[in-house]
C-alpha cells in the first residue's frame, strides 16, 4: 500500500543541513509514496511535528548518523509516540547502503541496477530519484574526488555488477523463491547472465575487470561465476 511498510503509515526523516541523506531517500520516497521530512541536526521543527500528527504516521525511518541527527533529534521524533529506526553508516556512501539494504528487505525491492551518482553535490542525484524510485532502483553514492564508492555486495545485483577495479569478483544469482518449495522448481536447462562493467571512478587507475558470462544453474538454486 503507497505510503505505508508493514502496514504502518511511514515517513522517511533526513536532515535539513545537508542533501546526501534526502537525496538517496528520495528513491525509495518516489517508489514507494512516502514522504521525506526533515529535520534539525539538534531538534524536531513545529511544522515537522504538526506533520505527522496531520499525516498519522506512525513509523519514521530516519537517515543518517549522529553527526547529521543528533540522538537529541532521535529523542524527540521518539516523544511524538512513533516508532523510530536509524539507517546509518560510516559517511554517507555508507549511509546510502544501508539504504538501498532495507528497501530490499523492508520493502522487497528487487533491483536489477543501481543509480550511481557522485555524492559530492546533489544535481544528478536528485534528477535520477524519480526514475530510481519507478524502477525500484537504489541510489547509491560514489566520491567524485576521492573514487569511494558503495560498498554494496554484488549479489544484491546479480544482473549487473560495478567492480572496483584490479579487483576480482563471484557475483552469485540466487534464482530461487526460497519460501516455495524445491520440488516445485526445475531447474534444468536453467541459466542467469551476468554483466559485470567498470568503475568509471577508478577506470584510469589500472586495467578495468569487465565482462559478461552466462553460466547455469547449480543443484541448490544459484547461479555464480567469477570476474
Amino acid at each position: 500500500i503507497p505510503g505505508q511498510v508493514a502496514g504502518q503509515r511511514t515517513a522517511l526523516v533526513a536532515s535539513a543541513a545537508g542533501f546526501a541523506d534526502a537525496l538517496v531517500g528520495g528513491a525509495v520516497a518516489a517508489g514507494e509514496g512516502l514522504p521525506l521530512l526533515l529535520v534539525d541536526a539538534d531538534g524536531v521543527p513545529e511544522q515537522t511535528s504538526t506533520l505527522v500528527d496531520e499525516l498519522a504516521i506512525e513509523r519514521r525511518v530516519v537517515l543518517g548518523g549522529t553527526a547529521v541527527i543528533s540522538e537529541s533529534s532521535f529523542a524527540d521524533l521518539e516523544a511524538l509516540d512513533v516508532d523510530v529506526t536509524r539507517l546509518a553508516g560510516d559517511g554517507r556512501q555508507a549511509t546510502a547502503v544501508e539504504v538501498a539494504t532495507w528497501a530490499m528487505t523492508a520493502l522487497d525491492w528487487r533491483p536489477t541496477a543501481a543509480v550511481l551518482a557522485t555524492g559530492d553535490d546533489f544535481p544528478d542525484a536528485l534528477a535520477a530519484a524519480p526514475l530510481a524510485g519507478d524502477v525500484t532502483a537504489p541510489v547509491l553514492l560514489a566520491a567524485a574526488t576521492t573514487g569511494d564508492v558503495c560498498d554494496l555486495a554484488v549479489t544484491a545485483f546479480p544482473d549487473v555488477a560495478v567492480v572496483p577495479v584490479g579487483q576480482a569478483f563471484t557475483v552469485t544469482a540466487d534464482l530461487l523463491d526460497r519460501d516455495s518449495s524445491f520440488a516445485a522448481v526445475d531447474l534444468d536447462g536453467v541459466e542467469a547472465t551476468f554483466t559485470v562493467t567498470p568503475d568509471t571512478n577508478r577506470i584510469g587507475m589500472a586495467t578495468p575487470t569487465v565482462g559478461i558470462e552466462t553460466v547455469p544453474a547449480a543443484a541448490d538454486g544459484t547461479a555464480a561465476t567469477t570476474f
